[in-house]
């Protein structure tokens, strides 16, 4: 029975919500764009992977990742290296990674 009072843990394994698990389905994507990479660029001296976005957060995804594709794996987080007012600092989210990107972009 369920212990209504324990607090729900999402784990990888609980992603499975299609035919093939969600976490599969990301690293066959990040294998697609490597391969499409070294098709066009003729370089392959990947050096890691880096993950942001929401679905950075899922517990255990860069070791999954790693393990599968065979490159340090780490989140990346946006503002690592920028100063900030202290009211910020727990902004630091690999979330903000697009924001920070379209910020970047010249018109």
């Amino acid at each position: 029975m369920d212990d209504p009072s324990a607090s729900e843990v999402r784990t990888l394994s609980m992603l499975d919500i299609t035919e093939k698990p969600t976490e599969e389905a990301i690293v066959d994507e990040i294998r697609r764009s490597l391969r499409f990479y070294v098709k066009e660029a003729g370089n392959s001296d990947f050096r890691k992977v880096y993950l942001m976005g929401g679905t950075a957060k899922l517990k255990g995804l860069p070791e999954f990742i790693e393990e599968k594709v065979n490159l340090p794996t780490e989140i990346f987080l946006p503002f690592i290296n920028v100063e900030m007012p202290e009211k910020f600092i727990d902004k630091k989210d690999p979330q903000l990674a697009l924001a920070v990107g379209l910020a970047m972009r010249a018109e």
